[in-house]
């Protein structure tokens, strides 16, 4: 049986090719970073969790942080099948399927950015044409979120903590 992550709930489609997700107008988002990005619902950003198959013991956790302005969310169907068809994911039946893997796909909070939109950031950069850190205040922010996620696993894990993995792609990479 394919695995549904525990946060899924009603998706809506704009009329373009591109995976959108409306979601009311946001006031403090004037602009957006990129503009084909999906636009996330309030729910699309609050954290997904994908349980191992039912029936299969907990034996690893991998906790996958996502690119900038993006959501955990966007690792799981039917948003991966839009958007990034093919990508090889141990949590999606398949080649590389791991039955008792539980994934933790949490999502940054929305930072107004010095350049001006609101997009979803591990960090704050200092400019738009530079990877340099701006406000390390997010970054504190984020590592300690993300120490609480990993220890969490690790004692779901019986404290094994090499059986817990933290990787991501493009930004959630260099926050992980």
């Amino acid at each position: 049986q394919p695995l549904q992550p525990k946060s899924m709930g009603g998706f809506r489609r704009g009329s373009s090719s591109h995976a959108r997700v409306q979601v009311a107008a946001d006031p403090t988002n004037t602009e957006r970073w990129d503009e084909t990005a999906p636009i996330w619902t309030e729910e699309d950003l609050l954290d997904t969790v994908i349980e191992p198959r039912t029936g299969q013991a907990h034996t690893h956790t991998l906790i996958y942080l996502h690119a900038f302005g993006r959501c955990g969310k966007e690792y799981t169907k039917p948003f991966l099948d839009r958007l990034a068809p093919g990508f090889p994911c141990p949590w999606v039946e398949g080649d590389s399927y791991c039955p008792g893997l539980r994934v933790v796909l949490p999502t940054a909070r929305r930072l107004k950015l010095p350049w001006g939109p609101v997009e979803t950031s591990w960090h704050s950069y200092r400019e738009a044409h530079s990877n340099d850190v701006g406000d390390p205040g997010p970054l504190a922010e984020t590592r300690d979120r993300l120490s609480k996620i990993v220890r969490a696993e690790i004692e779901m894990l019986g404290g094994a903590a090499d059986k817990v993995f933290l990787g991501g792609l493009s930004q959630g990479c260099t926050a992980a």
